[in-house]
Order: structure tokens, then C-alpha cells, then sequence
């Protein structure tokens, strides 16, 4: 079946995007069609159908977002790409465990129970369970028929059933209640002296074994040390049992792949560390080092357990130690879905990667008590450290999730782009959309004029991959996007000028955004693609005085000493020093692009002909014919890419629609490049 052929049909099978609730439905012979979801109906942008490959291109608009799905046929099967990730559509069945799992919990109501709603549009065929049944996770509860398929759906947790709202033959929608789950807990694993589970509204939040389960595929997770216990007797801590000493750690699959983990439970002595709970999780740091494979610390702790003194401080700095023997051998992601307080906040500050969400998630390392006790400041946890101040103003947190749920997709998307260590290749991506394909549409997306904003996330999704753009602090630094992209299916980092926001100005934020995503990029072998668009560094006191010397050497210094290959595209300014700065030749860059109307120059025309003919400005004022012809011909001797040409700064002028095949091609020529770099044990990078 091709879903390019267009012709009326049955519904063939479907898809949904995960934390989106977005219904995409395929019908035979390449129909697309869109349902709502329970928060209100998506719009449907555009559906394009690729005349050579036959792949059907749909852009939704939901209330959160634009997706992007790609539906296309692959050895004989339908496969629908969102966001970078590949579901097999004839398998939609199969996969409806995992993809509910964000619907799931979104549902549980104020006492913990969960309210099992309809994922999509059908008619309830069977109702295979009765009030009061005793359920198992994974035991077939309901059977809803849509689009001439049969989907089972199972219980989320282990359960009694409370309440079904539905019956044989009825029409349900999505959103609509189907049963009541009054969820049992196995508590076997934590003692009976527990904090209660702070609550959220719209629902409880997760424990530390359902965080893991959560994060990994089903059933892959395997404990390790799970009867390790403290060796405390003070404070009456020896009539205290905590099986695990408060953490849960050990191994699984993420999309078949291995991956080490640790997850704090808050609900054991408030996550506190001792000497036990370091031993572990130093332990899980040691073997994913020593295997190499990456590793995801799940933070919830109220920090050092002063119970145990001294062996709690000693703790954190054996956990200190490892993450940076680690660093740049494997990759390292923290989740941090509760407090992280006191020196808990320094394991994940030096991981590569943070995970928040916009509430629950804090991280100081003095609590707002000890601030008002000191600074007389009245401050919410929140308001001192939450998600959206770390994601938005300081920059600590890199991904800033609505919830936990998303939070560990969003983790386990971001592991899909990284290699299992240093020195190994990026797992490839699916080669649907073809690397020969061109980018007309980019012609109209840049402006001429060189004031007029527009979004380089625009760009970005023209010339890579279709949905395969993962952004890095997407709220921190506005100025400079960066990201994680495939091309032609190979994993490649981006770093892209922002002319929406300060007109794309480098400014302090920006250059220590893009720095720290570059050198990650090159610990890992991911090739660096630049699309420049930069009138130069933010002017200003407040600039100056906030260290942008500094600062902006750091994004110079990143660039320059990087060894991966370094492709960039002047799409269209590059002034002055930014236009070093920006993976330019003279700082290494391996293959450099322009596109033909590119301005490269020391400052646009204006500002050089004031400087350069002052006495005429003077003599005549800025509006006057003199003037006007003296910016003229700056620009037309300058404000090109031909004298950079001329000497070998730029390999190539490329016309706009070329862009994705020029990337293309260069990477590929770039696939064996090694270079060397001094003998020494380590630069001094600035600071």
C-alpha cells in the first residue's frame, strides 16, 4: 500500500502522538484524516503528498504545538515518523500500552485512583472486565474497534475495579471515561514510616520504581543491590527499615538499547543520601562507565542525611568524582521530578544533559527557610529554583517538560540521538525523507532585508530531517537555537542564529548556551551544522559588565578546539567578530556555505559609511544623494560573498533550494575526517 496513491477507502489503521493525544488516521490507498482529542480539536495546517516518494507530509496544530507527521511505506509496511521517532503503523495495536502511557497519567483524580479514558473514536466490542475485579498491569480490560482494528486496552497498575462507565455497542471519543482504577501499591520496597507523596493538581505524582518504569521498555528493567540496607543506629534510624536504602538502581532497554539508571525515592527519609545510597548509585555510575553505556540519574532527594554526618558529604563526592571521570566517555542525563537541594544540585549540574518540569521540580542549594533566615527574603521553592527559572534564566535545566510523564519521553527521545559512548557513532535514524530532496520553500522563508525578522526553527525544519529536530534549551537564550537533528538519517547538532529574538545578536547567554552544546557535540563524535544569520555581539553596559569577553570567548574557544566536521551556511548576514566566532573558516570550519545575496563584512553599510565618510555626513546629513551613494556602493563592493570567496573562506555560493543537498553531500565527504589535536592534558578554557 502506498499512501501517496489517492483514492476513498476504509480506515486502514492509525497513530497517535504521545503527550500530544493528536489521532492521525490512515486510510487505504493513502487517505489522511484527523480526530480531536480531549482538550479540543486540532487543526489541520497543510497535507502534502511527495510526487517521487509517495510520502504524505501532514502539519497539525494542536493547543501546545505544530507537529509534523510524515507517513510513508517501508519494506512493505506503514511507518508514521513524529518528532523524530518511528511507529510502525500496522503495529498501532501492539504499541498502545506505550503510547498511553502519557494519557494514562493525565487521568489518575485527586485520590490516586485512575480514570481510564478512551484514547480514540470507536465502538466498545467488549467490556472483559466487572466492578470489584482485582487487575493486574497489562490485563485486558476493554476492546474498542476503530478503523476495522481491534484495540485491547490493559490496566495501567495493579488495581480493583471501581467503577465502568461504558457498555457493549456504545460510541466512545476520546477522553471519555471508560473504568475506574482504584490503584493498589506494592509498598514492599519502602518502609511503613513514609512521607506522603506531595500532591499536584490533576493528579499524585509518580513513585521512584513506576519513574523507572516509566523510562524504560517494558519489562526490561533489571534491580540491582534492591536488599542493600543503611548501617546507621543513631537518631533511631536502627529501628528504621528501607529496603534499597532509599534508591532504586539498575539497567534495562530503551528502545533496545541498554541504559544504566538510578531513581531517589522522596517518600524514604526524603530521598536523603547516605552512605549506602552513594555506595549505589556510584556503583551504577561505575559499571555504565566501564560497559559503556549511558546513564540516567532520576533526582528527588532533599539532599545529604545528616543522620549519617560526614558519610553523607563523603557520599557526595564519591558520586561527584565519577561524573566527571565520566564526562565525555558516556552520556549522562539527569531527570530531576522533585527537590534537589544542597549538594544533590552538583551531580546533575555536571551531567551533560538536565530534565525538569514546569512544577515539582527544584533545584538550590539553599532552600527558601534558610534564604529568609539569612536575607530576611520571603521566596517560594518555585520562585528560587523551579523549572522554569533553570530552564528560562540560569540555564541549569535543558529540557523544561509540562509533566513528569513527558519528562521521561522527552529523556528517552533525547537518548535516541546519542551514541552508548565516545568514539562510537550516533545510531542512525530512518531514511524517509531523501537526501537529494530540495529546499525551495526557503527562498521565501528568509526576507531580503536584512531587518526583517523571521524563525530559523523554519529553516531548520527545511533542510533536516522531517520531524527530527530536538531543541536544546529551547527557552534559555532565545537568541541562539541549538539542537539535536538527523540528516539524510545521520544524528548532527545545530546551532542556528535566532533573528526573532535581538535580531540574532551573540550576547553572554547565547555564546555559554552555544559553547557547552558544542563541546558536547564533540566529546561525542556529532558532526556541528551552523546556519548563520548574525549582525554581531550585543552592545551595551550591561553586556560588558555581565562578561561577554569572557563569555562569548567561550563559544570561540568551543568552535576552535572542536574536531568533528564543522559544516556552516551563511544564510544571510555575518559581520564582524560573530562572523568569526561563527564556525567560520579561520577558526576551523571544515566546509563553509553562502548563499548568493549573503552580506559578509567587518559592519553593515551604514555603520561603515559613518564611519568612513563622516565629513561628507557632516557636510550634507544622512538622508542626502552623497550618503545614499556611498551605501550603495559599500554594499555592492562589500556586502557579498564573492571577495570572501575569492580567498577561500567560502568553498561554495549555494542557491537556497540546494541547501539540504549541499549539507548532505558535504557531511558525507566529511565521514572519515580526523584531525589532531596538541599533545597536552587540557586547554584552559575560559571561564
Amino acid at each position: 500500500m502506498n499512501p501517496s496513491e489517492k483514492s476513498q477507502g476504509t480506515t486502514k489503521a492509525s497513530v497517535r502522538i504521545p503527550g500530544d493525544q493528536v489521532k492521525v488516521a490512515v486510510q487505504s490507498r493513502g487517505g489522511v484524516v484527523l480526530t480531536s482529542d480531549d482538550r479540543g480539536a486540532a487543526r489541520v495546517l497543510s497535507i502534502r503528498t511527495d510526487e517521487d516518494t509517495g510520502i504524505v507530509f501532514v502539519k497539525l496544530e494542536t493547543r501546545e504545538r505544530i507537529v509534523d507527521v510524515a507517513i510513508y511505506e517501508e519494506e512493505g509496511k506503514l511507518q508514521a515518523n513524529v518528532d523524530g521517532l518511528t511507529f510502525p503503523v500496522e503495529a498501532w495495536p501492539a504499541r498502545l500500552p506505550e503510547l498511553l502511557t502519557a494519557w494514562q497519567l493525565r487521568n489518575q483524580d485527586e485520590h490516586g485512583d485512575v480514570v481510564v479514558k478512551a484514547p480514540l473514536t470507536g465502538v466498545v466490542r467488549d467490556v472483559l472486565i466487572k466492578k470489584g475485579q482485582e487487575l493486574k498491569e497489562g490485563d485486558p480490560c476493554v476492546v474498542i474497534e476503530a478503523m476495522k482494528m481491534e484495540n485491547i486496552l490493559p490496566a495501567p497498575h495493579d488495581g480493583k475495579v471501581k467503577k465502568i462507565s461504558i457498555k457493549t455497542d456504545a460510541s466512545v471519543r476520546p477522553g471519555e471515561p471508560l473504568f475506574e482504577l482504584e490503584v493498589q501499591r506494592d509498598e514492599s520496597a519502602v518502609s511503613e514510616e513514609i512521607e506522603e507523596i506531595p500532591h499536584l493538581p490533576g493528579g499524585r505524582l509518580l513513585t521512584a520504581r513506576e519513574r523507572v518504569e516509566h523510562l524504560f521498555d517494558p519489562g526490561s528493567f533489571r534491580e540491582i543491590d534492591a536488599h542493600v540496607r543503611h548501617r546507621v543506629s543513631d537518631f533511631g534510624l536502627d529501628r528504621r527499615d528501607i529496603p534499597g536504602d532509599g534508591v532504586i538502581c539498575g539497567y534495562g532497554k530503551v528502545d533496545g538499547r541498554t541504559v544504566y539508571a538510578y531513581s531517589q525515592d522522596f517518600r524514604a527519609l526524603g530521598g536523603s543520601l547516605g552512605e549506602m545510597h552513594a555506595r549505589k548509585i556510584c556503583k551504577v555510575l561505575d559499571l555504565a562507565t566501564q560497559s559503556g553505556h549511558p546513564v540516567v540519574g532520576i533526582h528527588d532527594s532533599g539532599g545529604a542525611r545528616i543522620q549519617e554526618g560526614v558519610l553523607s558529604l563523603a557520599g557526595y563526592g564519591d558520586i561527584f568524582l565519577r561524573v566527571v571521570k565520566a564526562s565525555g566517555i558516556i552520556p549522562q542525563i539527569a531527570c530531576i521530578l522533585g527537590p534537589s537541594a544542597g549538594g544533590a544540585v552538583y551531580s546533575p549540574a555536571m551531567m551533560d544533559f538536565v530534565v525538569m518540569t514546569e512544577s515539582n521540580s527544584n533545584m538550590f542549594l539553599t532552600g527558601p527557610r534558610v534564604v529568609k533566615t539569612v536575607t530576611f527574603e520571603d521566596i517560594t521553592a518555585d520562585e528560587l529554583g523551579g523549572g522554569r527559572v533553570h530552564g528560562e534564566i540560569t540555564g541549569v535545566a535543558h529540557v523544561l517538560s509540562p509533566n513528569e510523564a513527558e519528562a521521561l519521553q522527552s529523556t528517552r527521545r533525547l537518548i535516541s540521538y546519542l551514541p552508548n559512548r565516545s568514539g562510537e557513532p550516533a545510531p542512525r535514524g530512518p531514511k524517509f525523507d531523501p537526501a537529494d530532496r530540495s529546499t525551495p520553500n526557503l527562498v521565501n522563508l528568509v526576507p531580503d532585508d536584512t531587518a526583517q525578522a523571521y524563525d530559523c526553527r523554519e529553516v531548520i525544519r527545511q533542510v533536516f530531517d522531517h520531524g527530527s529536530f530536538f531543541e536544546i534549551h529551547e527557552r534559555f537564550a532565545p537568541n541562539l537555537v541549538v539542537g539535536m537533528a538527523r540528516l539524510a538519517g545521520t544524528t548532527v547538532g545545530v546551532v542556528a542564529n535566532q533573528p526573532a529574538h535581538l535580531a540574532g545578536c551573540l550576547d553572554s547567554t547565547a555564546s555559554r548556551k552555544g559553547a557547552r552544546f558544542i563541546r558536547f557535540c564533540d566529546a561525542f563524535s556529532i558532526p556541528i551544522i551552523s546556519l548563520v544569520d548574525v549582525p554581531g555581539f550585543m552592545p551595551g553596559r550591561e553586556q560588558e559588565h555581565g562578561g561577554v569577553i569572557s563569555h562569548g570567548a567561550k563559544l570561540l574557544y568551543a568552535y576552535c578546539e572542536s574536531s568533528v566536521p564543522k559544516l556552516s551556511v551563511i544564510v544571510r548576514k555575518a559581520y564582524g567578530g560573530a562572523y568569526i566566532v561563527m564556525s567560520s573558516k579561520h577558526i576551523g570550519g571544515d566546509l563553509n556555505f553562502s548563499w548568493p545575496d549573503a552580506e559578509i563584512a567587518v559592519m553593515g553599510a551604514k555603520g561603515a559609511v559613518e564611519i568612513l565618510h563622516r565629513r561628507d555626513l557632516a557636510q550634507h546629513g544622512a538622508e542626502s544623494e552623497e550618503i545614499k551613494d556611498h551605501i550603495d556602493a559599500y554594499e555592492n563592493k562589500f556586502l557579498t560573498p564573492n571577495i570572501a570567496s575569492a580567498h577561500g573562506f567560502i568553498d561554495r555560493v549555494i542557491d537556497p533550494q540546494e541547501t539540504r543537498v549541499a549539507l548532505t553531500e558535504g557531511l558525507a565527504a566529511m565521514k572519515h575526517l580526523k584531525k589532531t589535536g596538541p599533545d597536552r592534558v587540557h586547554g584552559n578554557m575560559p571561564t
